[in-house]
């Protein structure tokens, strides 16, 4: 396509080799991409899915001492209450903790993937029409 002003034979050609490197280099950086994706996917599920239970358990350990407070079952004076109090307190410190790591953790990985993709740089050829409005490509129509 960028050799359009060649009326002859050759010229031709010269358009038919670009188009097909351009496709080459299309689909190596799909299978690039497609690979950062799977890598990704792994890095969430692997890392994630730990943190993610011990955030959740935390919680409803603490809802689970929380309850007998909150219902009146345990009341200040009574045998146990202190000791709920302070399980209490401790699970709400480590699931507080938990939280953060959580946040911080979603916020690694997220940047982690934006940074493999901006070094694989833009698909050649430019993106598949699908695509395009979703990126809010400029030739979006």
């Amino acid at each position: 396509r960028m050799c359009t002003e060649f009326s002859t034979g050759l010229g031709d050609r010269v358009t038919h080799a670009l188009e097909l490197d351009q496709k080459e280099q299309a689909a190596a950086w799909d299978k690039r991409c497609q690979k950062l994706l799977v890598g990704y996917g792994l890095l969430v599920f692997l890392t994630g899915m730990p943190l993610m239970g011990a955030f959740f358990y935390c919680l409803t350990w603490f809802i689970e001492l929380l309850t007998p407070l909150m219902n009146g079952e345990l009341s200040y004076g009574m045998p146990g209450y202190y000791e709920y109090h302070s399980a209490k307190d401790s699970v709400l410190v480590i699931t507080a903790v938990l939280l953060v790591l959580v946040i911080a953790w979603m916020v690694w990985t997220y940047r982690w993937y934006k940074k493999r993709m901006r070094a694989l740089g833009p698909r050649p050829g430019g993106y598949p029409g699908r695509w395009k409005t979703w990126l809010g490509a400029p030739d979006a129509a």
